[in-house]
C-alpha cells in the first residue's frame, strides 16, 4: 500500500489522504483548508462561493486524478491510473469534508449515519455542504466492508461532534489506521477505551494521527464534565439573561448545556438550528428533544420558518409550534432564561441591544472572538451591564495525551496529520 498525504501534512485542517494499491484507489476525508501559508485563518464562507477553477488558482482544490469533476476530460487520458473505488469520511466538520460537492458524483462515499444528519442540518441552517443520499454509503462502528483490495473497518471516537470514525485499512499483510479527529477529555471515555482496547489487539503497520496540538497552545485542558460544572456556575450567578454560543453540532457541550440549564433552574431556548440536529440526533441516540422536554422553548425568526416550510421540515415545524417562545416573552423576565445564541440573532431579535445585565458564554475557538461581527456582540454585552465568559475546551487530543495514546496504539510508524509541526512529535513520542 502507498499512503498519500495530499494535504493535512504541515497544517491543520483540509484533511485528504489517499490510499494506493495495484490495483484500488480510496481518498479519506476531502477538507477546505482552515488557514493560509501565513497560518491566518481562511474564510472559509467565502471560499464555498468560488468555483472550481478559482478553487484551483487559489491552490484550495488539489491536483488528484480521477477525485474532482472539474478533470475529468483530462483524466480520460491518464488509462494507467486505477479508478477511485470509494471516499470515506471521518465526520462532518468542513475541513474534512467541505470539498465534496466538487467530487465525482459516481464515487461512493462511506460515512456514518450522524454524519450524514449533520452535515444536512449544517447545510439547512449554516451555509455547509450536505451528503447526497444517492452517494452515501452508511458504515458503522466495527463494520468491515471490502473496497478493490482493501479491507476497511470503522471504528468510533470522540470529537467535539458526533459520529466520528476512525477508519483501519488492510491489504496485503500491511495494516493502516487513520485516526481521524479524536480526543480523550471527552464525554465519551467509555468509547475511547473502546477503542484503544480493540486497536492494541492490531498489529498497526502506519498510524496516521491527528496532531492539531503538536506546536499550537492546548488552551484551556479541562474536560467537558468541567465545562458543564462552570455553565451551572454562570448560570446561577448571571442576574439577566445568559446566552450560550458554541455550534449545536458539538454535542458534548449542548448535552452540558442542557444539563446545566435544568441544574440552575432555567429554561433553555434553543434555535431552531439546534433543535434539528436534537430531533435528527434522537434517532440515533439518548438525547432530549424539543417535543418532550418541558425545560426547553424554541424561537423562531422568520428566516428558519421559511426554511422549514416545505414538506417533512413544514410537519417538524408544526410540531414545534407548542413550544415557541417570543421575544417578548422572553424580554418581560430575562433572568428566567439560558438562550442558545447564533450571532445573527443580535440583529435579527435583540435589534442591536441585550436587556440589561445580560451575560455571553463563549465557548468557541478564541480566534473568532478578533472578527468584526464578534467584537460588536462583545461590545454590546459590556454595554448592557454584563460580562463575557470565555468557557471552552478543545475538540482535539491535547499533546500530552497523544504519547499516551501512541503507547497503547503501538504502531510501527507514525504520521501526524492535521498539525502545522508534525515534527515536533518527537519531542512527545520516543516510539
Amino acid at each position: 500500500m502507498e499512503i498519500i498525504v495530499h494535504r493535512g501534512s504541515h497544517e491543520v485542517g483540509g484533511n485528504c489522504v489517499e490510499i494506493r494499491g495495484k490495483s484500488s484507489r480510496i481518498i479519506i476525508d476531502v477538507g477546505l483548508p482552515l488557514f493560509d501559508e501565513l497560518r491566518n485563518p481562511l474564510d472559509g464562507f467565502g471560499l464555498k462561493k468560488l468555483s472550481a477553477e478559482e478553487l484551483r488558482e487559489k491552490g484550495i482544490l488539489l491536483d488528484i486524478p480521477g477525485l474532482f469533476e472539474m478533470d475529468r476530460n483530462r483524466d480520460l487520458s491518464l488509462s494507467e491510473q486505477p479508478a477511485i473505488d470509494a471516499i470515506f469520511l471521518s465526520h462532518a466538520h468542513f475541513d474534512h469534508c467541505g470539498l465534496l460537492p466538487f467530487t465525482r458524483s459516481e464515487i461512493p462515499v462511506y460515512a456514518s449515519s450522524i454524519t450524514s444528519k449533520m452535515m444536512l442540518a449544517g447545510s439547512l441552517f449554516a451555509n455547509q455542504v450536505c451528503l447526497p443520499q444517492g452517494r452515501h454509503r452508511k458504515i458503522k462502528d466495527k463494520q468491515t466492508i471490502q473496497i478493490g483490495e482493501f479491507t476497511v473497518t470503522a471504528s468510533s471516537v470522540d470529537h467535539s461532534i458526533g459520529g466520528c470514525l476512525a477508519f483501519q485499512v488492510e491489504s496485503d499483510g500491511e495494516t493502516v489506521l487513520y485516526t481521524g479527529d479524536l480526543r480523550m477529555h471527552g464525554r465519551k471515555p467509555g468509547m475511547m477505551k473502546e477503542f484503544i482496547q480493540s486497536m492494541s489487539r492490531q498489529t498497526i503497520g502506519t498510524c496516521l494521527i491527528e496532531g492539531t496540538h503538536i506546536g499550537l497552545p492546548n488552551g484551556s485542558t479541562k474536560s467537558e464534565f468541567e465545562i458543564e460544572s462552570e455553565f451551572i456556575d454562570v448560570l446561577k450567578k448571571s442576574e439577566g439573561l445568559t446566552l450560550m454560543s458554541f455550534s449545536p453540532q458539538h454535542i458534548d457541550r449542548l448535552v452540558g448545556c442542557i444539563r446545566a440549564a435544568k441544574q440552575s433552574q432555567r429554561i433553555l431556548v434553543v434555535d431552531a438550528y439546534t433543535a434539528f440536529v436534537l430531533y435528527l440526533l434522537s434517532t440515533e441516540i439518548k438525547v432530549p428533544t424539543i417535543e418532550l422536554d418541558a425545560n426547553m422553548r424554541i424561537l423562531m425568526t422568520d428566516a428558519t420558518r421559511n426554511k422549514l416550510s416545505n414538506g417533512k421540515l413544514a410537519k417538524l415545524r408544526e410540531s414545534w409550534e407548542s413550544k415557541l417562545i417570543s421575544r417578548d416573552e422572553i424580554m418581560k423576565t430575562p433572568d428566567k432564561f439560558a438562550m442558545m445564541f447564533p450571532s445573527s440573532l443580535f440583529k435579527s431579535v435583540f435589534e442591536g441591544r441585550f436587556p440589561d445585565q445580560t451575560d455571553l458564554v463563549y465557548s468557541r475557538w478564541s480566534g473568532y472572538l478578533e472578527q468584526s461581527g464578534m467584537k460588536e456582540i462583545v461590545e454590546a454585552i459590556s454595554d448592557c451591564g454584563g460580562t463575557t465568559h470565555q468557557i471552552h475546551t478543545s475538540g482535539h487530543i491535547f499533546d500530552f495525551d497523544i504519547p499516551i495514546l501512541l503507547k497503547q496504539l503501538r504502531p510501527k510508524s507514525v504520521v501526524p496529520i492535521h498539525t502545522f509541526e508534525p515534527e515536533q512529535l518527537r519531542q512527545l513520542h520516543s516510539g
